[in-house]
């Protein structure tokens, strides 16, 4: 056969049929540039699956590394869960501790539903609405002004102030409200007892106004009497 028909028959296309084609690309993509590499997850179930096919095969120390790597494994999952559960909750809760924050109730009626709530022995719900209603009777008095975004140590340490015979008691129920509504720590009688017993002095409290420029202080007066529940 002569070159010019050899060349001539090279540039005839190639029309395999359907076996051939799917074979050739069968064998197109065999090839390692078509491969990827596994991922470490898909490594480790690999290699826990070549322990297992092993059988009696495998080795102690193989049978020992597999054990030691599961236990891991599973300890770091219970751990994410433990750890993260709490970290999530706590950084909702940081987002907004305003005492105040979407409450409405006066607090006659906040004082009141504490007191349901003792009745019933829900020590923490009932610690935490009365110190909400130590803080609404706080603002009707006109001892601070209205700010629903103040925080439980803003109030106390604001209104201590002002009230400086409550002063310590402020900050205690203060604190065990950031404790109840924020934190793990569960209510009990005398923590509630403590709100109760606030919420009482501070409607009966005389308020200290802010020294003047000739240094005299006095009570500020209420025009209307306060009723504390």
């Amino acid at each position: 056969m002569s070159l010019p028909l050899l060349a001539a028959l090279r540039d005839v296309p190639v029309t395999p049929g359907g076996d051939q084609a799917r074979e050739w690309i069968t064998r197109e993509l065999a090839k390692s540039g078509y491969k990827t590499r596994p991922s470490l997850w898909q490594r480790f179930l690999n290699w826990l699956e070549s322990l297992f096919r092993s059988g009696g095969t495998a080795s102690l120390g193989q049978l020992l590394t597999w054990l030691v790597i599961v236990v891991v494994i599973v300890a770091v999952v219970i751990l994410a869960f433990v750890v993260a559960g709490p970290i999530r909750r706590r950084l909702g809760r940081d987002d907004d501790r305003g005492v105040l924050t979407g409450e409405t109730r006066s607090a006659a009626e906040l004082g009141r539903d504490a007191a349901a709530l003792a009745q019933r022995g829900e020590w923490t719900d009932a610690t935490v609405t009365a110190f909400r209603a130590v803080a609404r009777l706080i603002e009707e008095r006109g001892i601070l002004t209205a700010a629903p975004g103040r925080t439980a140590v803003e109030i106390a340490a604001q209104a201590g102030a002002l009230l400086p015979d409550l002063a310590a008691a402020l900050r205690d129920c203060a604190a065990t409200f950031d404790d109840l509504a924020y934190g793990d720590r569960p209510g009990s009688e005398p923590t509630y007892r403590a709100a109760a017993q606030l919420l009482r002095a501070v409607g009966k409290a005389d308020v200290v106004t802010p020294v003047a420029d000739d240094g005299q202080a006095g009570p500020v007066i209420l025009d209307v009497p306060v009723a504390v529940p």
